[in-house]
């Protein structure tokens, strides 16, 4: 079985764009060794692509490294696309489900890795720790305009909506990402996600009571 799925994820390999699958490979070598174990001959081989094929469409590893955390960093943004909420119980749906998207996304084994190389190499690659900066402004921007439409409806009290996002942020994560940055914890299963993001919505909800809505 273990032969089969290997085999399998050779011919997808093979089967990807070059660009597609040095970053992949890349991405995993990165993980596995950190940036300083990871040469450009393992990424090339791989990849199953020449070193010369690998320079000319990144330049160096640090350029590579650069393209692994910004092409996993845009799959962890949250959905953009709901709906405004009419009452405060779609409300806490809406919040619940932004956040179980984000502690699956950004607690993803594949994610996690691509932050703390980032946030080694932060000094000698500014451009990296910003890509990571990037995503958690954007997601505090999204979650500000729900609760800023959220107000206007009468559906939570005064207050700043960027607090109220930044409240429920740090309430849904606590210590979770320390724990998976520093290794001495595990993502939980979907359920759990999905609970913690639950209680979350609720808690800031709670701190925010509506002058009015249902």
């Amino acid at each position: 079985m273990a032969r089969a799925v290997a085999r399998k994820k050779r011919i997808e390999l093979d089967d990807a764009p070059i660009r597609q699958r040095i970053l992949w490979s890349a991405s995993r070598a990165f993980a596995e060794n950190g940036y300083a174990g990871t040469g450009t001959r393992e990424i090339a081989a791989r990849a199953r692509v020449s070193k010369r094929e690998l320079y000319a469409l990144f330049g160096d590893k640090r350029a590579l490294l650069t393209a692994c955390v910004m092409t996993r960093v845009e799959r962890i943004r949250p959905p953009t696309d709901l709906p405004p909420a009419r009452t405060r119980a779609e409300l806490a749906e809406q919040l619940t489900r932004i956040g179980t998207a984000i502690l699956h996304a950004v607690g993803a084994p594949e994610a996690v890795a691509m932050i703390r190389l980032a946030v080694v190499e932060a000094e000698q690659s500014p451009e990296v720790a910003s890509a990571i900066d990037r995503v958690r402004a954007s997601n505090n921007e999204l979650l500000a305009r729900i609760f800023e439409t959220a107000q206007e409806r009468g559906l939570v009290g005064p207050g700043r909506p960027e607090s109220m996002a930044s409240e429920f942020l740090g309430l849904l994560w606590r210590d979770l990402l320390l724990g998976l940055l520093l290794r001495s914890a595990e993502l939980p299963g979907a359920a759990a996600l999905e609970a913690r993001a639950r209680e979350t919505a609720r808690a800031v909800l709670a701190l925010h009571g509506a002058d009015g809505g249902a």
